[in-house]
């Protein structure tokens, strides 16, 4: 299916959750805090193999994340001055709001 490897971001003042839906597990919601919010409160679709994939190749224990609109990719950065990397993913169009 196209929709398997979909997660959903949504950022608050102060947690990430990430959440998915898959046939054989079923909901999956995981939340992490967040160490700092700049600007507004958002949710976005992305590719969650691609996400999964660059989170394993920073080698940082925090990261940030940039969002600039629904329609627009978000950067992730290390946190970390030691590693200079920048990663982008574009977001998935979903019938969900």
């Amino acid at each position: 299916m196209a929709n398997e490897n979909i997660i959903r971001l949504v950022a608050t003042a102060d947690t990430l959750k990430l959440l998915s839906k898959t046939a054989e597990i079923g909901d999956i919601e995981n939340e992490v805090p967040l160490l700092q919010m700049l600007g507004e409160e958002f949710i976005i679709s992305l590719n969650g193999k691609f996400f999964i994939d660059i989170l394993r190749n920073i080698d940082c224990p925090s990261i940030r994340i940039r969002y600039a609109g629904q329609n627009s990719p978000i950067v992730l950065l290390p946190d970390d001055s030691l590693m200079s990397s920048l990663f982008l993913i574009t977001p998935v169009r979903t019938h969900n709001k």
